[in-house]
């Protein structure tokens, strides 16, 4: 792996987005500011982007990904039975691959409401397709997609060519031991001296 700044993660993600013709973007990236991307990335994709202004710090890698490793991706996060869960019900990429090799995708479109035909005319590319965007927090696992879902499930689909490595952005925020350390300690005087925490209003 190795490290990127989060601005070219945001111009990458921004361009593809602003290249889907069904989304409305007319800005001119070449003059944004980084502050100005952000602001578009997160209004044209509220949720899945949100991560990156609400972890208290991100470092940001750009790495690839053999196929057991593309397969344990979890996808984005949605409600139990709704779109990708309902497609995937482990809820991870390779659940939601295995699903689609068994079975005749318009039912299974009608069923979970993902575009499962544009997954399956995707898989039918060549190799990988562009970088997938994904975050954890350190230690833990496996890694969840923010962005790429229908690219990272369609390069999970079998296919009789050997596998080519994913590419993809990693997004990891580390874990948050400050705050919990301060307020043990605290506690700990807290009784040493006797006195109980103060009651919060």
């Amino acid at each position: 792996m190795k490290r990127v700044r989060q601005a070219a993660v945001v111009r990458a993600w921004l361009r593809r987005e602003a290249a889907n013709p069904s989304t409305a973007f007319d800005g001119d990236l070449a003059s944004m500011t980084d502050r100005e991307m952000t602001a578009a990335l997160l209004e044209l994709k509220p949720g899945a982007s949100r991560f990156i202004v609400t972890a208290s710090s991100l470092r940001w890698y750009w790495t690839t990904l053999d196929e057991a490793e593309l397969r344990r991706l979890r996808l984005i996060a949605c409600p139990e039975q709704t779109l990708w869960r309902a497609l995937s019900p482990d809820g991870t990429v390779g659940g939601a691959a295995d699903r689609i090799a068994g079975a005749e995708p318009d039912r299974l479109a009608a069923e979970s409401g993902v575009d499962v035909n544009y997954i399956t005319s995707l898989a039918e590319e060549t190799g990988a397709t562009e970088p997938l965007v994904v975050h954890t927090r350190r230690g833990h696992a496996p890694w969840t997609v923010a962005d790429g879902n229908h690219r990272a499930v369609a390069h999970a689909l079998p296919s009789a060519g050997s596998f080519e490595a994913q590419p993809a952005y990693l997004a990891v925020e580390p874990n948050s031991v400050v705050r919990p350390l301060r307020e043990r300690l605290v506690g700990v005087v807290r009784r040493a001296l006797g006195r109980s925490p103060t009651p919060s209003r």
